[in-house]
C-alpha cells in the first residue's frame, strides 16, 4: 500500500496558505539537493571508523546515497588478519596472490534501486603498506556479472601513519559505467600485488571514495484522471457535501507526491478521514490509479473555486479546479429565561440550564457558554461551563472564575455553528472569597507573652472571622478580624515556649461583612512561631582555695545553651551582687570568679535571679534553692626515704613517702634523671620499689591532695638506692672429645667476677639431673678415666648478690657401635662403594682383623668382607657381610626391516626379560605401542632382578603409497577395470575393502564395472603393499556411433534455450542430473530442436540425443 502523510485534522483555511507557502520554496530546494548532471561523492569509507583490529568484514561505508544497495567493502576469505593492525587501517595481513578471485582481494558490489540509474566518475583510495607488504594494487571492474576489466593500476609507497598513498582515477569515460540501470550489480575487485607483509586502506575519510550521480530513471510525471471537477453547489456553512472523486498516476518520482486543497476543500484517500491535504509515497517510483475523494466544506458564506495541487520533486504540478457555494445556516436556539445565583468564588457552582432548539443540527451535543465579567459573550466556542445532547445542561462554573455581577449564560451548536438567540436574562452575581496571601509574627516573646499575628492579601476593608491550629491542636476562632485600605489585619495571642518552632496554619476564613462566602485555605496560611524560653540554673558550685584567700571560680549548669545572661548572687543572705556577660557554652555550663577571704570560708553563696541579656526581650527567672559553700583549705606535705643498697640489675625494697592532708593524693617523684607522676594515692606512706641499674637518688617534686597543691616548703627528704655490679661467673675452657677408656684432662675458669664457690659435674647437659659438688675454689679442675659424658660448671657469688654460674664445658666421651650388615648380591659388577651400610664413618677390609680399610672404587668378588664405624676418630669392631655376583649375558639381535608401520612390539627378540631402548645407555625403556622409525633401537635381557648390557639392531621401515588416481569415475557400459584410471605398481583389484587390506581374493582386469559400485586397488613395491584407493564408478551415457562433427549444441554455458543440430533428424532429446534421474524429454523429428531450460536449477547436467540408433551424451552447465 501507498504510505500517506496527512494534515492535521484541526487545520484551518489560515494555515492552508501557510502550508502553500512552505511547500513552494522547499520544493525548489530539494531540486537543489538532487542535480541530474552534477558528480559528488555517492560511496565513501572512513578507516578511522573500521571497527577495530584490522576491520570488520563486510565493512559498511561511512556515505552511501539513499538510492544504492551496496554489499559493503569485503576482505577475500584467503586473506588473514593475524598478528598486530596499525592503527585507523583496514585491510589484512598476509594470503595475497595476484590471481583473478574474490579471495585474494577487497571488493564491493552495488547498483540502483527502483526508478533509479547510476553514472561512475571516479575511484580513489589511500593505501598503506608494512615493509614487506605489497608494492601496490590492480582495480578490476565487473558489470551485470560480466568478466572482469583493469581500470587502475596503483603504487604504494607509504609504510606509516594514516595519510597513505593518495591514487585516483577517471571512470566518465568507461561507457560501461554509465548511466547503469536499476538492479545492475557493479563490482569492483582491488588486488594487492605482493606475496607477504600487511596492506591496508587509510586516510581517513579518504580510504576509499566512488564518485558518480544517481538520477531518476525517467522524468518524474503525475498524470491525474481530469483536470476539474463538478461543481459542489450550495453547502450550509458548517456541513459538508457530498464526496466526489479522481484517480492519478505516477511515474519515475523519486519522492512522494504532496496533494493540497484550496480553501474550503477536504480530501481523503478512504472517503472516511478528511484533511485540507495529503502526502502519498510511491513504490519503486511509481503509483498506479490512486483515488482521491474530495467534499466542499464551507466555514464562510460565499462562492469558493480553487485548484486542487498535486506537486512532487523534478514533476509538473498538476491542477484539479472545484468549485462550490457556501449558504448561511437556518438553525436556531431558545434559552429559558431563568435567575441564577448568587454564588461565592473560590468553590465550583452548578445549576441546570433550561433551552430549545429549533432546526437541523450535525452536531449531537449542545454547549453552555459563560458570558464575560462584564455580560458580554464571546464571539468563539470557549468559555464552555457544560454539554449536553438534551436540554437541560448542567452548568458548572468554575471555582477560579472573578467576581462579578453582570455574568449571564447561553448555549450554541458547533455544527452549523449556532449561538442561542438570547441567554438566560438575569444576571448572575459571583462574590468573591474572603482571601490570604501570607501569615507572620511581629515579635518574639518570653514564654507566657502575647505576640502579635499578621494577615495579609485579605479583601481591603473587608471583615473576616478565621480558624486556626498550633501544632495540629484544637481549632481556635478568631471573628471581628477587620483588613485596613492594603488587605492587612492582625490578631493577639499569648504562647507558652512549649510552641517555640510549631505551625500556626490559618484554616478556613470568612467574610463576615456580607454574604457567607467561606474559604478554605491549603497555601500561605501558616507560619512557625518563635518563643524565647525562661533563663534558668539548675546547678552551682565553686573550686576551693588553698590555704587563704582568692578569688574562686563558681561554675554554673543547666543555662540555655550558647545565651547570654546577666547572674545576681548573695553571700550568707547579705549584699546582692549582679554580675553582667556570662556566656553559656554548648552544653548550657558557664563560670565566674567570686573573690573570697578566709573570713567567709563555710559560707553559702546563693543564686537568686539570672536574666538573658542576648535576645529581645530580655527574659528575667527568679531562682531559689541554687547555691554552694565557700570552702578554703591546708596544703597537703610529703617526707621520702629508704636509703639502701642492692645488686645491679635487682628489684630494691620498698621507699616511702609520708603523706598529709585529704586523700586522694597525686605526687610526682624523681631520681634526677626521669619524673614519675603517681595518681589517685587514697592512703598514707605512699610506697614503691626500684630496679636498681645504677646508683640513683629520689627526691618528691610535686605534690597535691584533694583540695590543694603543695608548695616547695611542704615537700623534704630523699632516697638514694646504691647498686652493686652482679658477679660474673666468667667462662671454662678445655672442652674436649674423649674415647671410651683411659683418658685425663683439664678445665679452666677464666673471666669470672667474685668468689669462687666451688665446681660441679653432672651427666645431663642442663644439670637437671644428678649434680655432684665439687670441693674446689681454683680456677682450674683435672679430671681422669671418665667412662661418658660429662659436663662442668663453676659456681661464683658477688655479694649481696646470688651465686651465678660459669659456661659449661662438655668432655664428649665416644664408644662408637659395629655396624649391622646382611649378606648382598649385584648384577654383572659392583665396587666397595655399592656394599651398605655406606654411611660417613664405614670402612670396609677383606680380612676379620688387621690390614688396610678397602679404597671405594676396589671391584668386588664373590666372597666375605668386614665393615667398621669410626665416630670422632673411635673406630668399632668388624661386621662380617658376604657377597655374590650374578652375571647376564646380554641379547642376540640383527638388523629388521617392515613394510609401512611398526611399533616396538614387532622387535626381535620379544621374549620374557627383553626391554628395548632407544639410546645405548641410560633412558627408559620403550613402550610396546610406541611407533617405530628408521633408526637405531637397543635390547637387554633382565633375569632376576639383573639387567644385561644392550645390543644395536638398525630398523628400517618401508613406507608404499595408495595408487594415484581419481574417487570418482564415469564409464560406458561394457568397460572394466582396465579402463580405470589408476596408476601404481603391480595393481591388484579387490572388492571390498576387507579384501584389500587381506590381500584375497583379487578380481580380475577383465571384471565389469558396475554402476555405483565401489573398487579398491592396491599397489606392491617389492615386499611392503599400499593402503587401498577407493574408487567409485558411476555409468554415464553415450554411443560411440554418433558422428560427432556434426552435433552442436549451444549456448554452453546456457540461461534459458538450448539450440541443439545435427546433419541427420534427431528423434528425442532427454536430460538427466548427475545421479541419473531423468528430469527433461522432448520427441522430435527434426535436425534442430530448442529446449527451454528456464524452469530447472542452476548447475551441471547431460544431454543425451537420439538419432537413428546413435546416441551422444555430453555435459551442460545451466546458470
Amino acid at each position: 500500500m501507498n504510505q500517506q502523510k496527512q494534515i492535521p485534522q484541526n487545520y484551518s483555511p489560515m494555515n492552508t496558505t501557510l502550508h502553500k507557502k512552505f511547500i513552494v520554496p522547499f520544493l525548489f530546494i530539494i531540486s537543489l539537493l538532487y542535480p541530474t548532471t552534477d558528480y559528488a561523492q555517492i560511496l565513501a569509507w572512513d578507516a578511522n571508523n573500521n571497527g577495530g583490529g584490522f576491520g570488520v568484514s563486510p565493512w559498511t561505508p561511512s556515505t552511501r546515497n539513499a538510492n544504492l544497495q551496496t554489499s559493503g567493502l569485503v576482505r577475500g576469505s584467503g586473506i588473514s588478519t593475524s598478528g598486530s593492525a596499525a592503527g585507523g587501517c583496514w585491510g589484512g595481513s598476509g594470503g595475497w596472490s595476484t590471481s583473478q578471485s574474490d579471495s585474494n582481494s577487497f571488493y564491493f558490489t552495488f547498483q540502483a534501486t527502483a526508478g533509479y540509474k547510476v553514472s561512475l566518475s571516479s575511484i580513489s583510495t589511500a593505501t598503506r603498506r608494512s615493509n614487506s607488504g605489497p608494492s601496490g594494487c590492480i582495480v578490476y571492474y565487473s558489470v551485470g556479472g560480466g568478466p572482469f576489466t583493469s581500470v587502475a593500476t596503483w603504487s604504494t609507497s607509504s609504510t606509516s601513519g594514516t595519510t597513505g598513498t593518495p591514487n585516483s582515477v577517471s571512470l566518465s569515460g568507461i561507457g560501461a559505467l554509465q548511466n547503469i540501470a536499476a538492479g545492475v550489480v557493479v563490482k569492483f575487485r582491488i588486488i594487492p600485488q605482493g606475496s607477504t607483509g600487511n596492506y591496508y586502506l587509510t586516510g581517513g575519510t579518504n580510504s576509499l571514495k566512488i564518485d558518480g550521480s544517481v538520477t531518476a530513471a525517467v522524468n518524474p510525471l503525475i498524470t491525474p484522471s481530469t483536470t476539474s471537477l463538478a461543481s459542489f453547489g450550495d453547502v450550509m456553512v458548517g456541513n459538508s457535501s457530498s464526496a466526489t472523486s479522481f484517480t492519478f498516476n505516477g511515474a519515475g518520482l523519486t519522492e512522494d507526491v504532496s496533494i493540497l486543497a484550496p480553501t474550503g476543500f477536504e480530501i481523503s484517500t478512504d472517503g472516511i478521514n478528511w484533511y485540507p491535504g495529503t502526502d502519498i509515497s510511491p513504490v519503486g517510483g511509481t503509483l498506479n490509479n490512486v483515488q482521491i475523494w474530495v467534499r466542499f466544506s464551507p466555514a464562510v458564506v460565499g462562492t469558493a473555486s480553487g485548484n486542487i495541487v498535486l506537486s512532487s520533486p523534478g514533476a509538473t504540478d498538476k491542477l484539479v479546479t472545484v468549485t462550490g457555494t457556501g449558504i448561511t445556516a437556518v438553525s436556531s436556539i431558545v434559552v429559558d429565561d431563568e435567575p441564577y445565583g448568587p454564588y461565592c468564588n473560590g468553590i465550583s457552582n452548578t445549576f441546570d440550564l433550561d433551552f430549545t432548539p429549533a432546526g437541523s443540527f450535525n452536531s449531537a451535543n449542545f454547549y453552555a457558554q459563560l458570558s464575560n465579567t462584564d455580560g458580554t459573550f464571546p464571539t468563539t466556542p470557549t468559555n464552555i461551563v457544560g454539554v449536553s445532547a438534551t436540554s437541560p445542561i448542567t452548568v458548572t462554573i468554575p471555582a477560579d472564575t472573578p467576581p462579578g455581577s453582570n455574568y449571564r449564560v447561553r448555549v450554541y451548536n458547533d455544527d452549523p455553528l449556532t449561538f442561542s438567540n438570547n441567554d438566560n436574562g438575569h444576571n448572575i452575581t459571583i462574590t468573591a472569597a474572603a482571601t490570604l496571601s501570607a501569615v507572620t509574627q511581629t515579635n518574639i516573646m518570653c514564654d507566657g507573652g502575647a505576640t502579635t499575628i499578621n494577615l495579609a492579601g485579605l479583601i481591603p476593608e473587608s471583615t473576616s472571622s478565621i480558624s486556626y491550629t498550633i501544632n495540629n491542636g484544637t481549632v481556635q476562632n478568631v471573628a471581628g478580624i477587620i483588613a485596613d485600605i492594603s488587605g492587612n489585619a492582625s490578631f493577639t495571642i499569648s504562647l507558652p515556649y512549649s510552641n517555640n518552632g510549631h505551625s500556626l496554619v490559618i484554616g478556613t476564613i470568612e467574610r463576615t461583612d456580607i454574604s457567607s462566602c467561606p474559604n478554605a485555605l491549603t497555601a500561605n496560611n501558616s507560619v512557625v512561631l518563635a518563643v524565647n524560653p525562661s533563663p534558668t540554673v539548675t546547678a552551682v558550685s565553686t573550686t576551693p582555695l588553698c590555704a587563704t584567700h582568692g578569688n574562686a571560680v563558681i561554675s554554673l549548669t543547666g543555662l540555655i545553651a550558647n545565651s547570654t545572661s546577666e547572674i545576681t548572687y548573695t553571700i550568707a543572705g547579705g549584699t546582692a551582687v549582679t554580675v553582667s556577660g556570662i556566656t553559656a557554652n554548648a552544653s548550657g555550663e558557664a563560670d565566674f570568679e567570686v573573690a573570697v577571704s578566709t573570713a567567709e570560708n563555710g559560707r553559702t553563696l546563693e543564686i537568686t535571679s539570672i536574666k538573658r541579656t542576648d535576645v529581645t526581650p530580655d527574659c528575667e527567672s527568679v531562682i531559689s534553692g541554687i547555691n554552694t559553700i565557700l570552702v578554703i583549705n591546708s596544703r597537703p606535705t610529703a617526707t621520702i626515704s629508704g636509703d639502701q643498697s642492692v645488686c645491679q640489675g635487682s628489684v630494691s625494697s620498698e621507699l616511702s613517702i609520708a603523706l598529709t592532708g585529704t586523700a586522694p593524693w597525686n605526687l610526682t617523684y624523681t631520681d634526677g634523671t626521669s619524673t614519675f607522676p603517681i595518681t589517685n594515692i587514697q592512703t598514707s606512706p605512699y610506697t614503691f620499689t626500684v630496679t636498681a641499674n645504677e646508683t640513683k637518688t629520689y627526691t618528691v617534686t610535686v605534690v597535691e591532695d584533694a583540695n590543694c597543691i603543695a608548695q616547695s616548703a611542704d615537700i623534704s627528704g630523699s632516697a638514694t638506692v646504691t647498686a652493686v655490679e652482679a658477679g660474673n661467673g666468667g667462662t671454662i675452657t678445655g672442652n674436649s672429645t674423649v674415647c671410651f677408656g683411659t683418658n685425663n684432662g683439664i678445665l679452666t675458669l677464666e673471666n669470672h667476677v667474685g668468689t669462687i664457690i666451688k665446681w660441679q659435674s653432672s651427666t645431663t647437659a642442663d644439670f637437671n639431673g644428678t649434680v655432684t659438688d665439687i670441693e674446689n675454689t681454683a680456677a682450674t679442675l683435672n679430671y681422669t678415666n671418665l667412662s661418658e659424658t660429662t659436663y662442668y660448671r663453676s659456681v661464683v657469688q658477688n655479694a649481696p648478690c646470688m651465686e651465678i654460674y660459669s659456661t659449661i664445658a662438655t668432655i664428649t666421651v665416644n664408644q662408637s657401635e659395629a655396624p649391622i650388615t646382611a649378606s648382598q648380591t649385584f648384577c654383572n659388577a659392583a665396587t666397595v662403594a655399592d656394599l651398605q651400610p655406606n654411611t660417613t664413618g664405614i670402612q670396609w677390609y677383606d680380612a676379620p682383623n688387621g690390614g688396610t680399610a678397602l679404597s671405594l672404587t676396589q671391584p668386588l668378588t664373590n666372597g666375605d668382607y668386614y665393615a667398621t664405624m669410626t665416630v670422632d676418630g673411635c673406630e668399632s669392631a668388624r661386621t662380617l657381610t658376604s657377597v655374590t655376583i650374578n652375571t647376564v649375558t646380554p641379547p642376540t639381535t640383527t638388523a629388521q626391516t617392515f613394510c609401512n608401520a611398526a611399533t616396538v612390539a614387532d622387535l626381535l627378540p620379544n621374549t620374557s626379560g627383553i626391554q628395548w631402548y632407544d639410546t645405548p645407555n641410560g633412558g627408559t625403556a620403550l613402550s610396546l605401542t610406541q611407533p617405530l622409525t628408521n633408526g637405531d633401537y637397543y635390547a637387554t635381557m633382565t633375569v632376576d632382578g639383573c639387567e644385561s648390557a644392550s645390543t644395536l639392531t638398525s630398523v628400517t621401515i618401508n613406507t608404499v603409497t595408495a595408487p594415484n588416481g581419481s574417487e570418482n569415475q564415469n564409464f560406458t557400459e561394457g568397460e572394466t577395470l582396465a579402463d580405470l584410471e589408476v596408476t601404481g605398481t603391480n595393481l591388484k583389484w579387490y572388492a571390498t575393502e576387507t579384501a584389500a587390506e587381506a590381500g584375497t581374493p583379487t578380481l580380475g582386469m577383465d571384471e565389469l564395472l558396475v554402476d555405483g559400485a565401489t573398487y579398491y586397488a592396491v599397489q606392491t613395491i617389492g615386499e611392503c603393499s599400499s593402503s587401498p584407493l577407493a574408487v567409485t564408478v558411476s555409468i554415464v551415457l553415450g554411443n560411440p556411433e554418433f558422428d560427432l562433427t556434426t552435433l552442436k549444441a549451444y549456448p554452453n554455458p546456457v540461461t534459458d534455450l538450448l539450440n541443439v543440430s545435427y546433419s541427420e533428424n534427431i528423434l528425442a532429446v532427454e536430460v538427466f542430473n548427475l545421479i541419473g534421474q531423468k528430469i527433461m524429454d522432448k520427441t522430435v523429428n527434426n535436425t534442430q530442436v530448442t529446449i527451454n531450460l528456464s524452469d530447472i536449477q542452476t548447475g551441471t547436467y547431460l544431454v543425451r540425443v537420439s538419432s537413428g540408433k546413435a546416441q551422444k551424451t555430453f555435459r551442460i552447465l545451466k546458470k
